[in-house]
């Protein structure tokens, strides 16, 4: 098994979703169209071959600024690192630890944040990630959460195609607050999401007496579903429309594991502790003039 870096360009998208599928982490922030989307285009990765198949995928997103090529992590893409059969690749020497050893050394920064499922990593940030378990139900969310829950009886939540709007909706709550830019740092992700087939992601509208009071979109990653983007309205705020979002999901995708993803912010992961969720952890790679190390 050897690994080469490719770019975009000469990756084979078919090839390459069957290598990620084919592993126990079948998440669309992998998927070819995805990283299509959220990169704009402006990727590359470090390819495992076994063969001619893809034994395991790293993909590197990146950017060029001053002459200097450096990898980031998108937005609306929690987590990245190695995807394919984790037996198979530490069978051959491969974790996560063997794939950052393999970067060009082109990428004169790499910020990364990886998730923690192929091999833990020493002298690297961890960040807290919230997963509420399969089947969980608002007997398992403490008190609070359940008296929300509760004060939102008759809220109905229906499935939509209009992206835009769940975005602008978004944006108004926590684009300044995230310092993002309408509409350039969301059409990445309004990109991914139409090359994407629609059973990859569910998007809808919190609705009481006809009004828009929220709004949300997830991704179906195999048992998991990502919590990637939701917001209320003003209407919805006062409320607390977000406890119904998280509880429809919870309903809806009972069988699956329900990825709120983490924060450092307190007051986020005080909310989603609320929802009583297993804590699992992710790194985050701040690596600077690596042509050096």
């Amino acid at each position: 098994m050897e690994v080469k870096y490719l770019d975009r360009t000469e990756i084979n998208p078919i090839t390459w979703n069957e290598c990620v599928k084919s592993g126990s982490l079948n998440w669309v922030y992998a998927y070819f169209e995805y990283l299509e989307g959220v990169c704009y285009e402006q990727w590359g990765a470090l390819v495992a071959f076994d063969g001619t198949k893809y034994a395991g995928v790293f993909p590197l997103p990146f950017r060029k600024k001053w002459g200097i090529y450096y990898v980031y992590q998108p937005y609306f893409c929690q987590q990245l690192g190695v995807f394919g059969n984790f037996e198979n690749l530490q069978n051959h020497g491969f974790n996560t630890s063997e794939f950052l050893k393999l970067i060009p050394r082109k990428f004169l920064r790499v910020h990364l944040a990886v998730h923690s499922f192929c091999g833990n990593l020493e002298n690297v940030l961890k960040r807290p990630n919230y997963v509420i378990p399969a089947g969980f139900t608002p007997e398992e969310f403490n008190k609070d959460a359940r008296k929300n829950l509760k004060a939102l009886e008759g809220v109905i939540y229906r499935e939509t195609s209009d992206l835009w709007k769940i975005l602008e909706i978004y944006d108004t709550a926590w684009g300044r607050e995230n310092m993002f830019t309408w509409a350039n740092t969301y059409e990445g992700f309004e990109q991914a999401l139409q090359k994407l087939s629609p059973a990859t992601y569910y998007a809808f509208n919190a609705i009481k007496n006809e009004q828009v009071i929220g709004a949300a979109i997830f991704l179906i990653s195999g048992d998991r579903i990502h919590y990637v983007c939701g917001a209320p309205t003003s209407e919805g705020r006062e409320i607390g429309i977000i406890h119904g979002i998280i509880n429809h999901v919870c309903e809806k995708y009972s069988t699956h594991k329900i990825d709120l993803e983490g924060s450092s912010i307190p007051t986020v992961a005080q909310f989603y502790k609320k929802f009583n969720p297993m804590e699992e952890h992710f790194f985050r790679i701040e690596q600077n003039f690596r042509m050096w190390r």
